[in-house]
C-alpha cells in the first residue's frame, strides 16, 4: 500500500491567480493545506505574468483584501495601475503563511494517485528541489491553469477549437517604466500547444525575443507566456456559447459567481472559429459586447471523480466561452467557490456533489464573491430600438438578435429591406443572411 510523506485536507496544484485564493480560503477555515507551485512566487499571471490591473471582471471576494494589502505596500515599489505585481506576490505569500498553508515552490505534481474505486484521488507525487515527496489529500484542487493534474488523473478534456484544435492565441508581456509608474505591454504572439513542453519552450523564446528590439526602459520580460486557454476539463456541467447566447437560462444549476468580459478570442483567423463566434464577431461586429457568465459548482466538479476540483482557466466550458473566463477576478472567484465547497464537504463528511448549494451561495454572498448588483448585458429587444440600430452605424446587436431569431423578426427585416434606407437595407440583408434566408 502506498505510503505518503505527509497528509493534508487539501492539496492545491498551482498557487497562481486561482490556486493561491483557493489555498488561502481553505487554510483560513482551519483545513490543513499544501500549495504546490512551479515558480518561486504566488499569483501567476498577476505577479510573474506582470498583468497588474483588471481589464474586466466583477469585484468582490477574498481577493479584494489581498489587493488592498498590495496597494498599501505600493509605496515601497514602483507605482502601477492597480496593484504592484511584486507587492501582490508578497501579500499572497504572507497571507498564505499566516493561514498555515505549506508552500512548496519550484515544485510540480508529476503523478496523481487514485483510490481503488477509481473515483477518488488519494494523493500526488511532487517533484521538489529536495526530491520527490508523496502527499496524501482528501480533496485535490487543480489550479495549474492548463488542467495538467486532471489530465494526469485520467479526466477527459477538450482542447482548442473544433476546426483544428488550436487554443486562443497566447500573449507575451513586458513590463516597462512609464514616467513614474510601471506599465505592462502585451501583444498576441501566435498559437502554442499548452500540452507540449517543447512547443511551450519555443513559444517563450520566440515571443521574448520580439521584445528585445523595443526601445524602452525595460524592467523585465515576464516569465509566463500569457495563455488564455488550456485544457477545458470535462466536469458535471459544460457551459457552451450557444447556451449562453441563445437560451433564456444559461444553466439549470445554482449560480455561485459571475464572470464578466467580452468574447475577445484574439483570433487571427476568425473564419476557422465556431459558427456562433463568426456570427457574433464578424457578421455582427460585436467583438466588444460584454457578457455575464454564470459559474456553478458543477463547472468545477470533475466528471468521474469524487474529490477532484478544477479552477481557473480550465473550467468546464467550450472553446468560445473560454475567452469570457480569462479575467483574473473570475478565476479568483472560481477558486473561492471550490475552497468553500471543500470546507463544507470535509467538515460535514459528505461528498462534494452533495454540498448544500444554498448555504454555499449564502457564504459567497457574504464574502462578496457572488455579486447581487450586475451590469445589464441583455440585447435590446424593443422594435423601435432595433429599428434605430438598423438605421445607424452600430447595428450589431440588432443584426445578431434578429438574424438568430428569424421566425420572429423576418417580417420586420423584410420591411427594412424594402425601405430604401442606406443603412437599414444592408443591415437587414445581413441579418436575413445570418438566418439563412435567401431574401438577404
Amino acid at each position: 500500500m502506498l505510503k505518503f510523506d505527509a497528509e493534508y485536507d487539501v492539496v492545491t496544484a498551482g498557487l497562481g491567480t486561482a490556486g493561491a485564493i483557493a489555498a488561502l480560503v481553505a487554510g483560513e477555515a482551519g483545513l490543513s493545506v499544501c500549495g504546490v507551485e512551479r515558480l518561486n512566487i504566488c499569483g501567476g499571471t498577476a505577479t510573474a505574468g506582470g498583468v497588474h490591473s483588471y481589464y474586466y471582471g466583477l469585484d468582490g471576494g477574498r481577493f479584494e483584501e489581498v489587493d488592498r494589502m498590495a496597494r498599501e505596500w505600493e509605496k515601497d515599489f514602483t507605482e502601477s495601475r492597480e496593484f504592484h505585481y511584486d507587492a501582490k506576490g508578497i501579500a499572497l505569500e504572507q497571507s498564505l503563511l499566516a493561514a498555515g498553508v505549506e508552500i512548496l515552490y519550484e515544485s510540480t505534481v508529476v503523478e496523481v494517485h487514485r483510490g481503488g474505486d477509481g473515483k477518488s484521488v488519494r494523493g500526488v507525487t511532487v517533484n521538489t528541489p529536495a526530491g520527490l515527496r508523496r502527499l496524501g489529500c482528501r480533496v485535490l484542487i487543480d489550479a495549474t491553469g492548463d488542467g495538467e493534474v486532471c489530465a494526469a488523473a485520467g479526466a477527459a478534456f477538450r482542447l482548442g477549437r473544433p476546426s483544428d484544435g488550436k487554443c486562443q492565441p497566447y500573449s507575451s508581456i513586458r513590463v516597462i517604466r512609464h514616467g513614474d509608474t510601471a506599465r505592462c505591454i502585451n501583444f498576441d504572439a501566435g498559437y502554442v500547444k499548452c500540452n507540449d513542453a517543447a512547443d511551450m519552450t519555443r513559444a517563450i523564446i520566440h515571443s521574448n525575443a520580439l521584445h528585445a528590439a523595443e526601445k524602452s526602459d525595460l524592467y523585465f520580460i515576464t516569465r509566463l507566456p500569457g495563455l488564455r486557454e488550456g485544457r477545458l476539463i470535462d466536469c458535471e456541467e459544460c457551459l457552451t456559447a450557444e447556451n449562453l447566447l441563445l437560451s433564456g437560462r444559461a444553466t439549470p444549476n445554482k449560480i455561485l459567481a459571475y464572470g464578466y468580459a467580452n468574447f475577445d478570442s484574439h483570433s487571427q483567423d476568425w473564419a476557422l472559429t465556431e459558427q456562433v463566434n463568426r456570427d457574433l464577431v464578424v457578421v455582427s461586429s460585436l467583438w466588444g459586447k460584454l457578457f455575464l457568465v454564470p459559474i456553478t459548482l458543477e463547472m468545477l466538479l470533475v466528471k468521474g471523480f469524487d474529490n477532484l476540483l478544477v479552477v481557473g482557466r480550465a473550467l468546464s466550458v467550450d472553446h468560445m466561452t473560454a475567452s469570457l473566463l480569462r479575467m483574473q477576478p473570475c478565476m479568483q472567484k472560481s477558486a473561492e467557490i471550490a475552497a468553500r465547497a471543500a470546507i463544507h464537504s470535509l467538515r460535514k463528511g459528505i461528498p462534494l456533489r452533495t454540498v448544500n448549494r444554498e448555504k454555499l451561495a449564502a457564504e459567497l454572498l457574504e464574502s462578496g464573491c457572488l455579486n447581487t448588483i450586475l451590469p445589464d448585458c441583455s440585447f435590446a429587444a424593443d422594435e423601435a430600438e432595433l429599428r434605430a440600430m438598423m438605421g445607424s452605424d452600430k447595428p450589431g446587436e440588432a443584426i445578431f438578435l434578429t438574424g438568430r431569431n428569424l421566425s420572429r423578426y423576418r417580417p420586420f427585416l423584410l420591411e427594412l429591406l424594402e425601405s430604401g434606407d442606406p443603412c437599414a437595407v444592408p443591415h437587414s440583408a445581413l441579418a436575413l443572411g445570418l438566418g439563412g434566408d435567401t431574401a438577404g
